[in-house]
């Protein structure tokens, strides 16, 4: 099997300042969350085997997002990347639209699930919803537990490459999503001009994959709105073994 090219190290740098922005525009955001002062209790919602986990283990899960009970909340989002990517790409070329058109390609194939680790554990700010009880208690015969928000955010705290927690709320604005998301790729298409062998457009694919859950996972399906979701997230890159989380 012969090994791809490599990347011209013009073409590298001009991927790494792409990170660069797209990092910059999706933390302008998570600054902005973060910034807001969550509740004092903040609540877990689980069924009587979720519960006696917890309380054997004194543990609290994470879970891998492409593993969560609903995952089109992942495609939502990266959906409204594809919109944008798409919308983008017909006023430019064919050549552009075919870029876009491989991306959803590239997602179709496990794309998403090839370029991170991403791992979340959901609370809530309300103590009593009846969609949660029904979603996520076992219909209504569950539990929920309440737990000081600021003693959790303290021992989330996590060490290692790309690993950050998030106590703070879920954005739940689709508009500012596509906005993000537009931003973003926008900066993708300034590399679309250079010279590069096919290999370094895959790369592309992946990297901007990468900044759009990166965007996706600050925000809820606006339909939610009502959970109040405060969410508690690990993210590192796939190349880095994965730790147990708890």
């Amino acid at each position: 099997m012969t090994a791809p090219d490599p990347i011209p190290p013009d073409v590298q740098k001009s991927i790494d300042r792409f990170n660069s922005d797209a990092g910059k525009i999706v933390n302008s955001l998570f600054d902005v969350l973060k910034a807001q002062e969550p509740p004092p209790i903040i609540y877990h919602y689980t069924n009587d085997a979720g519960l006696k986990g917890i309380l054997e283990a004194g543990q609290l899960w994470l879970t891998d997002v492409f593993n969560l009970n609903d995952p089109s909340e992942i495609n939502h989002g990266f959906s409204l990347m594809l919109n944008a990517l798409m919308g983008k790409a017909k006023s430019i070329s064919r050549k552009s639209e075919q870029f876009a058109e491989g991306l959803k390609g590239f997602r179709d194939r496990g794309g998403l699930q090839k370029t991170g680790n991403y791992f979340v554990c959901s609370f809530s700010a309300c103590s009593d919803d009846l969609g949660q009880w029904r979603a996520y208690a076992d219909n209504g015969r569950g539990f929920v537990l309440g737990s000081d928000t600021r003693e959790l955010d303290a021992a989330s705290t996590s060490e290692g490459d790309g690993w950050y927690s998030l106590t703070s709320p879920l954005a739940c604005d689709d508009a500012q999503l596509i906005s993000l998301h537009g931003q973003i790729v926008d900066k993708m298409f300034e590399l679309m001009s250079l010279p590069c062998a096919s290999s370094v457009q895959a790369s592309w694919y992946t990297q901007l994959t990468l900044q759009g859950l990166n965007a996706g996972l600050l925000f809820k399906h606006e339909a939610y709105r009502n959970e109040q979701e405060y969410r508690f997230l690990e993210a590192h890159r796939r190349d880095i073994p994965v730790r147990a989380s708890s």
